[in-house]
């Protein structure tokens, strides 16, 4: 394209001004474009920085709030467990002085798991209230 007829139209190589009454930029005005086009850009990077802070805190919270709604998930799951050995231990028949060994044995191994159970249950926070016969607290749920 060194040939002027195959230049598009308006086009005007960088050498040649398009009038005497444009100035060529002085050192002073270059730097101040320069400087301005820096703050501009800085800002510009200030704010990115501050989105991707934004967006990691967000992202932590959701995550963290997944943790805890899946654990509170499973230790209410795991209390229910611990209910229902609880209902069975109290369905068994009363100890009698006559009763088989058998179930003297399993009445023990089963009171046995029940108490490791509740052991590792308070070891991780979740303690037994009795609630029968207490006012009702909703603050209580939430710890």
């Amino acid at each position: 394209m060194s040939d002027p007829a195959e230049m598009p139209p308006g086009f005007v190589p960088a050498e040649q001004p398009t009038s005497t009454s444009e100035a060529i930029p002085t050192e002073a005005e270059r730097i101040a474009a320069l400087e301005a086009e820096v703050a501009q850009l800085r800002d510009r990077w200030l704010r990115a920085e501050a989105e991707t802070q934004n967006l990691r805190a967000r992202t932590d919270k959701l995550v963290a709030d997944a943790r805890n709604y899946a654990i509170q998930k499973f230790a209410g799951d795991v209390v229910e467990a611990a209910d229902n050995l609880r209902r069975g231990l109290d369905a068994l028949p009363p100890p009698a002085g006559g009763e088989p060994e058998l179930m003297a044995k399993l009445r023990e191994g089963f009171e046995g798991v029940e108490r490791s159970f509740l052991s590792l249950l308070e070891r991780n926070g979740i303690v037994r209230r009795e609630a029968k016969g207490q006012p009702f607290d909703p603050e209580s749920t939430r710890r």
